[in-house]
């Protein structure tokens, strides 16, 4: 399927997060803002856009870039956005925290060990999770993703999570971090992973997102209650179309590079190398209770509960 309103959709892309007018339906056409940061994993909303899925199925859905998915999520709680993207746990401590966000469609899905971010080291680091006790490890952020999957690995083979010194150094600062002695180890994303690791800058210790669970969604689309409740129809059809470009985005993940390099910023030939996001079908609440029990474990929430509980009912 091609490419087409590929100059209207990025006009779209380039404003930041200002609260714009309000939601509107108007000649039969619902408007939808939809928050994220500009990373690879967004590929399949802004195919749906670039394509006009979205139009066909009678909805204007508009991409707002951010630069955090606290800033999201204040935007969605704010009304200033009808949907935002984040990363599945800061949507599990909202739930767990009677924030009425609900969760309507999955994102990137982790799977078969892949390689969307991993623990890396200097050549001359540390070999085992054992290693790691007591050192100082970076992470994307802390108490999110790259914290909880860090310390699950590291308690699943030998070490002891509980003794490594945690710190914030973005995925683009940790080869300089590592070069310089500052982190002993830190989490690596892509599009940095593969292109340092395969120029032998740095060294992989392990495939870390696995710990957590072998196949669980890295991020999710989410609305409020109050907003999935008097307007079902719109977001099952943003269900609907995000489910059809995925289908199209992880048969066609060449096709999409220039694309998501315009809308990311990054290089082409850098996005094209590394581990592209894959992308679900449907939503399965058996790739976010893995998630749950984890957070719990690390006591990022006081117990576990049933998944089911994040999802919208429409």
């Amino acid at each position: 399927m091609p490419l087409v309103n590929r100059r209207r959709a990025l006009g779209a892309l380039a404003g930041a997060l200002i609260p714009s007018a309000a939601w509107a339906q108007s000649s039969g056409i619902t408007t939808l803002r939809v928050g994220s940061t500009a990373n690879d994993d967004v590929t399949s909303l802004i195919y749906g856009i670039q394509s006009g899925l979205f139009r066909t199925a009678g909805l204007d859905v508009q991409f707002q870039k951010a630069n955090s998915g606290s800033a999201v999520a204040a935007a969605v709680a704010a009304g200033a956005l009808e949907i935002g993207k984040s990363s599945t746990i800061p949507l599990i401590n909202a739930h767990a925290r009677g924030i009425p966000f609900t969760t309507i469609a999955a994102d990137s899905l982790h799977h078969d060990r892949r390689l969307e971010s991993a623990l890396v080291v200097a050549n001359d680091g540390s070999r085992t999770a054992k290693e790691l006790n007591g050192k100082l490890v970076s992470v994307a952020a802390l108490q999110d993703t790259t914290w909880l999957a860090t310390r699950a690995w590291s308690d699943a083979n030998g070490g002891n999570s509980e003794t490594i010194r945690f710190i914030e150094v973005p995925g683009s600062a940790v080869l300089s971090a590592l070069d310089q002695g500052r982190i002993d180890a830190g989490t690596m994303s892509e599009p940095y992973l593969t292109q340092n690791v395969q120029s032998g800058k740095a060294r992989l210790l392990a495939a870390y997102l696995d710990a957590v669970a072998p196949s669980w969604y890295l991020a999710l689309y989410f609305t409020t209650i109050d907003f999935a409740q008097k307007n079902p129809q719109a977001i099952a059809r943003f269900q609907r179309v995000l489910n059809q470009a995925a289908v199209y985005c992880n048969a066609h993940k060449s096709e999409t590079v220039s694309m998501m390099a315009s809308v990311t910023g990054l290089d082409p030939a850098i996005l094209a190398q590394g581990t592209r996001a894959d992308f679900p079908t449907d939503l399965d609440v058996k790739y976010i209770q893995p998630v749950v029990n984890a957070a719990a474990k690390y006591k990022l929430i006081d117990k576990p509960f049933d998944a089911h509980e994040m999802l919208a009912r429409l």
